[in-house]
């Protein structure tokens, strides 16, 4: 009797309590920006789609005035815990604070004059300009937001986490009125309500309620850990946006809103791992950082990937009933691009694998990332251009893009078993 009390209880610790609270609010978040992002495009035209899409790849390429600054406090402030060195954490934390307050204040700032003067030369459609003022918004706002994504980093934080995941769902669905009355203009209220109700959230409950400090040594400190974290993740991240960016060069803005449900699909599924990310990676820099074997990591890389395994055939039967009737059903004038969004359904799933990849920063090995970022980038690339000798533009880039997915995860395993069997403390 004691034993299966004893085993009650470690199965409803705190942690794994918490775990389960934070991973279904996530999945709720998810399936709320899935559900919006179809429903929008019942409402909005595939054009129109197309201009968000399009401008949205700015945010992703703004990132890289970040230094890697939040990548490097983002790996040590669990591994400092660990360790027991909480003031160094709270020191590298303020510091972290000054430099996304400079960031975020100096692209806002640059952002509308540069709105200010396209605006007065008239060289840009009213429609663009309204998406531009949008993304430059967003953009400001992203990197205080990234700097918070990184503060949450005990238990009681994701606990906290999960509440806003709660509150965020429930205002993505309660959003898409605007939308609904404003059409394109409330496409554009839209993104900006969530991103900013997020930023709020996010700071009105922020872990560490601390001043900023301007200090270079700690600062230089984060960069030279941060940077290459962060330059590897980034051209990561880029691989994402190639599909779009081989649409625009070989295609048209047309082409590119056809492919909005799949951008939106693949995006609201891979918000999942994502987030399961952020409270894996510094479990594993605290494990790491507390015992110092690269080893005990290893029961939970092959635990992701079997997760990501046990969902693929669901996934691809939801992929084949499912979609094809949401689509016919409301969003028939995006039909053309049912293939595209199965496909990159299974790629979200099988993108799951990624957050595995967080183990080789935790223990400090970053030349099998770099492997890994080399091959993937050159298969989401010359893959999908392959195809296209092949097949129509579209279906060349849908399965191009599914099969660089699949083959990159395969290596990223194999990197991963090479690593932590052959060179473990």
């Amino acid at each position: 009797m004691a034993s299966l009390k004893l085993k009650f209880t470690q199965f409803v610790s705190p942690e794994k309590i918490i775990f389960f609270h934070f991973s279904v609010s996530t999945f709720l978040r998810t399936f709320a920006l899935a559900v919006s992002g179809l429903i929008i495009m019942s409402w909005i035209k595939p054009a129109e789609m197309g201009i968000y899409n399009s401008y949205n790849i700015l945010i992703t390429y703004s990132f890289f005035l970040q230094l890697g600054v939040f990548n490097g406090l983002n790996r040590e402030i669990p591994y400092l815990l660990g360790q027991g060195k909480e003031a160094e954490a709270m020191k590298l934390a303020s510091v972290s604070l000054f430099f996304a307050k400079t960031l975020s204040f100096s692209i806002l700032f640059l952002g509308v004059l540069v709105y200010l003067a396209l605006l007065l030369w008239g060289i840009m459609p009213v429609q663009e300009l309204k998406m531009l003022a949008a993304m430059i918004l967003l953009t400001a706002i992203s990197f205080y937001q990234n700097y918070l994504n990184v503060t949450y980093r005990t238990l009681k934080n994701f606990s906290v986490l999960s509440r806003i995941n709660n509150v965020s769902s429930v205002l993505i669905f309660c959003s898409l009125l605007m939308v609904y009355f404003f059409a394109y203009n409330g496409l554009v209220l839209y993104y900006l309500f969530n991103g900013i109700v997020l930023l709020v959230l996010t700071h009105l409950h922020r872990p560490f309620k601390i001043k900023s400090e301007r200090s270079l040594p700690e600062l230089k400190q984060l960069v030279i850990l941060g940077l290459p974290i962060f330059i590897l993740g980034y051209l990561q991240q880029i691989t994402r946006t190639f599909n779009r960016l081989i649409l625009v060069m070989m295609g048209s803005v047309y082409l590119v809103g056809l492919f909005s449900p799949a951008s939106a699909i693949y995006s609201a599924v891979f918000f999942l791992p994502s987030t399961l990310a952020q409270f894996l990676y510094p479990k594993f820099s605290f494990i790491y950082g507390k015992y110092g074997d690269k080893k005990m990591l290893i029961p939970y890389v092959n635990r992701i990937y079997l997760l990501s395994a046990i969902l693929i055939v669901p996934t691809i039967i939801v992929s084949l009933t499912v979609l094809p009737w949401a689509f016919e059903k409301y969003i028939p004038q995006y039909t053309k691009g049912i293939m595209a969004a199965q496909a990159f359904l299974v790629c979200g799933v099988i993108d799951i694998t990624t957050i595995s990849l967080n183990v080789f920063y935790s223990i400090g090995k970053k030349r099998p990332v770099i492997y890994y970022t080399v091959v993937k980038m050159l298969l989401m690339f010359l893959i999908p251009l392959a195809a296209v000798r092949f097949f129509p533009l579209l279906t060349a880039v849908t399965m191009g893009t599914l099969i660089s997915t699949t083959v990159s995860a395969i290596f990223g395993y194999l990197l991963l078993m090479k690593t932590l069997y052959a060179d473990h403390n």
